[in-house]
């Protein structure tokens, strides 16, 4: 064998080859345009990661477990048409475990999908029960003054009255020369500053109590009219105006803590989503595959196997009219065709000892 030792030559067209030269361009040029698109699908610009990300779930979820703070992440995903981000959010002790070794949490990281689902139903939930305005109202009350605090005030607003009588009255004998007793003004002025911030608290809780009937309120109309309208959009609005914050747990159940001093929740858990993530995935499926079968590639395929051909033979000839392998070919087409009894399969022999099966349209079907 010459390794270099000798000149060597090379010699064009010095031998028919396997392979046409003509054919092997062609194959050469469908490798490039693949080669071609994949680069333009790599290279495509991304969403950027935090375009469909959730900002109502800041600093409003709680990991149900521990208690600390529920993060986002975003995955990134490949797709046929474009890779995208695929968002989540988890427990920061969970997430972290190396951050957190003496303190771990088992909670599990959600689709954000979940959570948005989740609140929905949440809505729907409260929009049917009946009973919710009356716990609501009922929780606003406990945030209100009782009789006896609202007596405490009355007294109070009368002792306060009194007293700065009083203290006008020391201040003027003082002015007009009957000796200043500061240390009975400075008594009085403290007495009534303390008096004062017990008011302030009374009127602050009663303020607070009356903003909550007046969120109460525009809350119940904005939700009759979500729900009216049919909406799958995310009710942002209404989440941030109502929900305090919210616990989630590691089977995906969710506490809601609303603004109302009440705790709302549904029997939703993630494993329901994930069954009906699969289903939904599963019946998109069938539809593109219904429409596969019933579109004009299959449609001229069955025209072309009126007579006899081989699955290495329709590959071929699909392969002109669309992308597609040859799993994909037997599996979703050919064998369907065959089970649902639009194909007939026979064998027939290839070589003596060599037999390959072929399809033709059955002639009950032309």
């Amino acid at each position: 064998m010459n390794e270099g030792q000798e000149p060597q030559y090379y010699i064009e067209d010095h031998h028919e080859p396997i392979v046409s030269k003509k054919k092997w361009e062609e194959v050469q040029k469908i490798l490039d345009e693949r080669a071609e698109a994949i680069k333009q699908k790599r290279s495509a610009p991304l969403p950027g990661i935090n375009e469909d990300k959730n900002e109502a779930f800041l600093d409003k979820v709680v990991c149900g477990e521990c208690s600390k703070q529920v993060v986002h992440f975003a995955n990134k995903r490949p797709r046929k048409n474009g890779d995208y981000y695929q968002h989540y959010w988890f427990c920061y002790r969970a997430g972290f475990p190396h951050y957190h070794v003496h303190e771990p949490c088992d909670s599990m990281a959600h689709n954000q999908d979940y959570y948005e689902q989740h609140f929905r139903h949440l809505l729907t939930n409260i929009y049917e029960d009946s009973t919710f305005y009356q716990k609501a109202e009922q929780a606003i009350e406990q945030m209100d003054l009782t009789s006896e605090e609202k007596d405490k005030e009355e007294q109070l607003e009368q002792e306060v009255q009194a007293l700065n009588q009083e203290l006008y009255k020391v201040v003027d004998e003082s002015l007009h020369g009957q000796g200043r007793n500061t240390e009975r003004v400075d008594q009085m002025t403290e007495k009534l500053c303390a008096m004062y911030e017990r008011l302030a608290a009374f009127r602050d809780r009663k303020e607070k109590a009356e903003e909550e009937r007046k969120a109460l309120k525009r809350f119940m109309k904005n939700l009759k009219a979500y729900i009216k309208s049919e909406s799958k959009a995310f009710p942002t609005e209404i989440y941030t105006d109502v929900v305090n914050h919210a616990a989630v747990y590691k089977d995906g159940r969710i506490v809601y803590h609303l603004r109302f001093g009440l705790e709302w929740t549904t029997d939703e858990v993630y494993a329901t989503f994930q069954e009906q993530c699969e289903k939904q995935r599963w019946a998109k499926f069938k539809e593109k595959h219904e429409a596969l079968l019933k579109g004009p590639e299959v449609a001229a395929l069955l025209e072309y196997c009126q007579e006899p051909r081989t699955v290495k033979e329709m590959l071929a000839f699909m392969q002109e009219r669309m992308q597609i392998g040859k799993t994909k070919l037997v599996d979703r087409i050919v064998m369907p065709l065959f089970k649902e009894g639009t194909f007939e399969r026979f064998l027939q022999k290839r070589a003596p000892n060599i037999r390959e099966y072929a399809y033709q349209v059955k002639e009950d079907q032309e």
